[in-house]
């Protein structure tokens, strides 16, 4: 059962897993060298989904998502948006 988070939580975190996966995201790659807390909360979101079953990229962790994990998810989105500041 698929935990529910907004829309742009959503598409944030799945950009996120994309480039871990390793499609280039120089904006991704920049946020996360200057903020070594989101990075960590990014491990902390991707392990929660996969210790609950997440094991393929195609598939969304929000299928997999606890509470806590969704929590994690909004608050990255929070900091993502903070960092990139409205740049498209």
């Amino acid at each position: 059962m698929e935990i529910v988070a907004e829309k742009s939580v959503k598409a944030t975190i799945h950009k996120i897993v994309d480039w871990l996966a390793g499609e280039p995201n120089q904006r991704i790659l920049d946020w996360v060298n200057a903020d070594d807390g989101s990075y960590q909360d990014i491990i902390k979101f991707m392990d929660i989904c996969a210790s609950n079953g997440w094991k393929q990229l195609s598939d969304s962790p929000f299928e997999y998502a606890t509470p806590d994990a969704v929590e994690i998810a909004n608050s990255l989105y929070k900091r993502a948006m903070e960092n990139f500041g409205g740049k498209r």
